[in-house]
């Protein structure tokens, strides 16, 4: 159990670095009209810059995830 939680952890590392570059692949001007719009920051981040970051997350993810199942 100690090593999943390891593995786990490990892979959470490489996850969230993704999203996070993802998201900041997203330029600030689309955040700002959004908010320039009236939207709140959570829906601006559903509705606007989260659909768009996904298109670049994707093929990131699903290669981690081909190496994650190789590691295992």
């Amino acid at each position: 159990i100690s090593a999943m939680v390891a593995f786990s952890m490990f892979e959470a590392a490489y996850y969230s670095e993704i999203i996070r570059a993802g998201i900041q692949s997203i330029s600030r001007g689309q955040s700002s009209a959004a908010l320039a719009l009236g939207m709140t920051h959570w829906q601006s981040m559903k509705l606007i810059i989260l659909p768009q970051a996904f298109r670049a997350m994707v093929p990131l993810l699903l290669t981690q995830g081909i190496v994650l199942f190789q590691d295992t």
